[in-house]
């Protein structure tokens, strides 16, 4: 079991992992502190570069720093 808290990267054209299977998988975590993103336009491939690449990076950095700051659990 997962206990630490995790961030999901959802892309909402991703063919590959279906978004709905993804979001189905994150109901699934129960670690609090957990989120879930849902990154609008992007694909599979794409989640984390062009248009839209940095946000993720800051909200990937904002998550980190949280869990860090509230000295959860990491396993």
């Amino acid at each position: 079991m997962i206990r630490s808290p995790v961030m999901m990267a959802v892309p909402e054209l991703d063919y590959i992992s279906p978004p709905d299977e993804q979001e189905a998988a994150f109901g699934k975590v129960i670690a609090p502190g957990s989120k879930l993103h849902f990154a609008l336009g992007k694909s599979h491939m794409n989640v984390a570069t062009g248009e839209g690449g940095a946000e993720l990076v800051r909200l990937t950095g904002e998550f980190l720093r949280g869990v860090l700051s509230k000295g959860a659990h990491l396993e």
